[in-house]
């Protein structure tokens, strides 16, 4: 059989499976090992477990070229982006908790609670979802002339080719 049904009901055909660039998954079966990721080795990931950050300190990841492969699993309590500038691809991923507090927007004009950015023109995001809220202080004390990409998933594409079956459902709040 070439497909198989995720979590959320949807389809999920091996024939649009993320581009994997290094041809090297890395197995991810708790927080413990995707806190320790070296994300600077651009391998793909794959998680076996569902994920609970909840009250673990999440730092954005920059720069990342490996898939994400979240193989219907879920990652709950988000404090920060997941992902920064993504130059790959995401799928079959479940955001769950997602508490985010943006308070310095100068220095991150994309915003998303999955990916602040995706740049690439083979990037394919499906079969994600995400819950939960980002908000976003901007308290700023002199006017700045910015740009401003916000949303509940993915900030900005500047490039990619396919998003299918994404589901947001983040609250976004600007205050400032």
């Amino acid at each position: 059989d070439l497909a198989s049904t995720n979590k959320c009901g949807w389809l999920a055909d091996i024939n649009v499976l993320p581009i994997v660039i290094n041809n090297i998954i890395v197995d991810i079966s708790s927080a413990e090992d995707l806190l320790a990721f070296d994300f600077s080795s651009n391998k793909d990931i794959r998680l076996t477990d569902n994920i609970d950050l909840t009250g673990k300190s999440w730092t954005t990841v920059e720069g990342y070229e490996g898939s994400v492969h979240g193989n219907n699993k879920t990652i709950t309590g988000l404090t920060a982006p997941l992902l920064g500038t993504v130059k790959s691809s995401i799928a079959d991923l479940r955001l769950e908790g997602v508490n985010i507090e943006i308070t310095d927007i100068s220095a991150t004009p994309n915003l998303g609670v999955l990916a602040n950015k995706i740049d690439n023109t083979n990037a394919v995001v499906y079969n994600c979802s995400a819950e939960g809220a980002m908000n976003i202080n901007c308290n700023m004390t002199s006017q700045l002339d910015v740009s401003m990409y916000i949303s509940g998933l993915i900030g900005n594409t500047t490039s990619i080719k396919e998003f299918k079956n994404i589901v947001n459902e983040i609250d976004v709040e600007v205050n400032g």
